[in-house]
């Protein structure tokens, strides 16, 4: 299934109808709430890192195994069974049709099971083992993201089965990996730096980059037109450039096993009612598939929005989490990473939406510069605690401080302010603090040493 590319280079614009097609209502993913107060327990799955509806798989050797557990969800049975097996091609294409993706079927031949039960004790909501699901990369296409859906049936009473788990696989045997414990964002204003400024930075002894993700940061505000019923998010000089030279940067940034994101600052994910948010979703789902894009960026701090027009109410933490799962659903493959700051930082007090836990939805979130947000329903391992700012009007840099540096250390992410490899290398005594804000980080993070090589051509003049 094809994507329409209805989006402009220099534009994203939205029509908003006020309702969606028929069908569209019919979820098939997260429901988990309707089981919360019932009288039978719901098994519902999840991977180690406790998702329970999406989990990506990034594919680095010929044979993966993904653990997957069980959790049975309202009132825990005496005991209880349930039996796994995969969904077929038939419900992949049914995905698909549902949240306008493109996924293929896993190869039923490159999948298996170690055992094909979960087995619940008497008195426990845990699974006693989990169970190994087998996967092999032969026959995979790099670039194809393939879906594989985990179902489970049950017969023991008192317990009825959940929804699916879906796995998106990817064959990143030929990418490096930099997985180094602490995923490193560095969001760049993008009139002033290439994406690819950032892969100067290298770990000495691993070989690593430093940077894992990097957000082209651009502050255009969110347009909406009461004559027309549209949203426009104008892009900077920028970010178009970065986008529409996609094989020359982004896949450059792809191929040394880095991602790229793009911002989105508006208020308005707040305030869309279902039908909106849903049709927004897709459209910005299809920006981030046209462009090659790993995700979205969201940062509300700068814009409002005219909530005059049907479609569109009072901001609501509620509505701003059903728009983020909507958005996840359209792209489960893709990241969605929030600002903990403004609107966005009511993520604290969400735990779900529609039954999807936010984990299931938020990839990460990340503080503003001193903020200590933490999310329960994230979990340290999903958020950045503190930012570095290397602005030249900021120099208050929490990692040049080794004490702040080793507890932002104890957590899953970090990020950037205007990391540029000409404000490390400079020996002004001015850029002292951005030396030793990532020294410490090589450090005491990774015990290891900064390597800053620039690459050649990385800054155009736009």
């Amino acid at each position: 299934m094809k994507r329409y590319l209805i989006l402009s280079l220099l534009a994203l614009s939205v029509f908003l109808p006020l309702s969606c097609e028929k069908g569209y209502e019919v979820e098939v993913a997260g429901n988990d709430a309707r089981y919360q107060s019932a009288r039978q327990a719901v098994i519902s799955l999840r991977n180690e890192e406790g998702k329970a509806y999406f989990a990506t798989v990034e594919m680095r050797e010929d044979r993966q195994d993904v653990p997957v557990t069980g959790r049975l969800l309202g009132s825990a049975a005496a005991g209880a069974e349930a039996r796994l097996s995969f969904g077929d091609a038939g419900m992949v294409e049914r995905y698909n049709e549902l949240y306008g993706t493109a996924y293929e079927a896993f190869p039923a031949e490159n999948a298996s099971l170690s055992e094909d039960r979960l087995v619940f004790r008497q008195g426990s909501a845990d699974a006693q083992a989990p169970v190994q699901v087998s996967l092999q990369a032969e026959g995979l296409r790099p670039g194809t993201t393939y879906m594989l859906p985990l179902v489970s049936s049950t017969t023991s009473t008192g317990t009825v089965a959940g929804d699916p788990m879906y796995l998106l696989i990817k064959d990143f045997r030929s990418i490096p990996n930099n997985d180094k414990g602490v995923v490193m964002f560095s969001c760049i204003e993008s009139d002033d730096t290439s994406v690819l400024d950032n892969m100067a930075f290298r770990l000495r002894n691993s070989g690593q980059y430093l940077i894992d993700v990097v957000i082209i940061f651009t502050s255009s505000s969110v347009n909406f037109s009461s004559e027309t019923g549209e949203i426009s998010m104008p892009s900077n000089i920028g970010t178009y450039y970065q986008t529409a030279h996609q094989k020359g940067i982004i896949d450059e940034v792809h191929n040394r096993g880095c991602k790229v994101l793009c911002t989105i600052t508006t208020h308005g994910i707040a305030q869309m009612d279902l039908d909106a948010g849903k049709e927004f979703a897709r459209k910005l789902a299809d920006f981030v598939y046209a462009f090659n894009l790993d995700g979205i960026f969201f940062d509300t701090e700068y814009t409002s929005f005219d909530s005059s027009r049907p479609g569109f109410t009072g901001s609501s933490t509620e509505n701003m989490a059903r728009f983020l799962l909507e958005l996840k659903r359209c792209m489960p493959d893709k990241m969605v990473v929030t600002y903990l700051y403004s609107t966005l930082s009511g993520l604290r007090n969400v735990s779900e939406s529609d039954g999807v836990p936010l984990k299931d939805f938020v990839d990460y979130g990340l503080n503003d510069y001193g903020a200590t947000i933490v999310p329960a329903a994230l979990g340290n391992e999903r958020v950045g605690i503190y930012s570095d700012n290397f602005a030249e009007s900021y120099r208050n840099i929490s990692c040049s401080n080794t004490s702040r540096c080793r507890t932002a250390g104890t957590y899953g992410a970090h990020m950037f302010y205007c990391l540029t490899a000409s404000r490390y290398l400079n020996p002004s005594s001015s850029y002292r603090t951005t030396r030793n804000c990532l020294n410490n980080i090589a450090s005491i993070w990774f015990n290891d040493a900064i390597v800053c090589e620039p690459l050649e051509d990385t800054h155009k003049d736009w």
